[in-house]
């Protein structure tokens, strides 16, 4: 299980850093698909939609290169990655408790969000066994 933690978490990277390439290029569409729509006169949703597509692009890009340079390194910058994608769990399941369950949309973003979550956090516990090879950090 703990050989494929590194590979899982490298396409977990591509995917969102996928994703954050697709908000940069073409927020419009990627803000509707989320039922979301800049507000009359106003001319930052745009421009705050490309900065949250830039952000994802660039870390997730950036862990994934770690994973491959630097696997214990990499191993950190993913896990902080999970706790993100952990947080937006939480709110997205505080959302529901409290607004109710909406759409299934929802459903299937909470599901998302978790395999997100738990993919990226893998190559942290794998490498608190000892398993990845490479350079590590000590802390």
């Amino acid at each position: 299980m703990f050989g494929l933690a590194l590979p899982l978490a490298v396409i977990a990277c591509c995917l969102a850093g996928a994703m954050g390439g697709y908000l940069l290029v073409r927020p419009e569409p990627a803000m509707a698909g989320a039922g979301l729509v800049a507000a009359p006169g106003r001319r930052d949703g745009p421009g705050e939609a490309r900065a949250l597509g830039g952000m994802l692009l660039a870390s997730h890009a950036g862990t994934a290169g770690m994973l491959g340079y630097s696997p214990s390194v990499g191993a950190y910058m993913a896990l902080a990655l999970s706790l993100a994608w952990g947080g937006a769990l939480v709110g997205r399941l505080v959302n529901n408790l409290r607004e109710g369950p909406g759409e299934g949309r929802a459903l299937q973003a909470l599901a998302f969000e978790a395999m997100m979550a738990l993919t990226l956090a893998l190559p942290f516990w794998m490498s608190r066994n000892g398993i990845v090879v490479g350079p590590t950090v000590t802390v």
